[in-house]
């Protein structure tokens, strides 16, 4: 397989990280997850991905290219939208909570885990008072647990208060072509 293009390997080696990738193009957003998983199977990790079936079966069909069947079982799937819906509502607290539950097994034994998760809006009154409540509780989680934690949203359905809150809370930003610290 090629070599693609690769925003990741810009990441410092941080202790932990709660990075906004703030995407616009599909393609660039499966290389980037791609990336993102295979440099945590080299580093050792295990990786929660937190995405949606569809874009799921690409990145899974890319992985199994370039993974053994050992690595491939260090990452795991939960569908976006049980995770982010399962009380029937964008609750950050539930969230948070579920977040943390699937979470303890790992931490509890000291295995390093790190996470992407892909955060689809839905047509819901006041999403933006909810996604910028759980992404304030996300980042004291992600900072207390010090992990490499990913949060993507297309870039061309967030309203620009939303943006500017994200930008808050998250120590980094990342585009399909560059990662800045925030």
């Amino acid at each position: 397989m090629e070599k693609l293009n690769n925003p990741i390997k810009a990441l410092p080696n941080l202790p932990g990280g709660h990075l906004f990738y703030f995407y616009l193009t599909l393609e660039c957003y499966i290389d980037n997850a791609v990336n993102f998983l295979l440099l945590g199977i080299e580093d050792g990790n295990h990786i929660i991905l937190i995405e949606n079936h569809r874009i799921y079966s690409t990145i899974f069909n890319r992985l199994k290219l370039r993974l053994s069947s050992t690595q491939m079982e260090r990452i795991h799937y939960i569908n976006n939208y049980d995770f982010y819906w399962s009380a029937g509502n964008f609750n950050s607290s539930k969230i948070i909570a579920n977040f943390t539950k699937i979470l303890k097994p790992f931490l509890k034994k000291n295995i390093p885990v790190r996470t992407w998760a892909h955060v689809e809006l839905g047509q819901i009154d006041d999403i933006e008072d909810a996604i910028s409540q759980f992404e304030k509780a996300a980042q004291e989680s992600v900072t207390s647990l010090k992990l490499l934690s990913v949060c993507a949203y297309n870039g061309q359905r967030l309203p620009v208060n939303l943006i500017k809150s994200l930008f808050i809370s998250h120590t980094h930003l990342m585009t399909d072509t560059a990662i800045i610290k925030l």
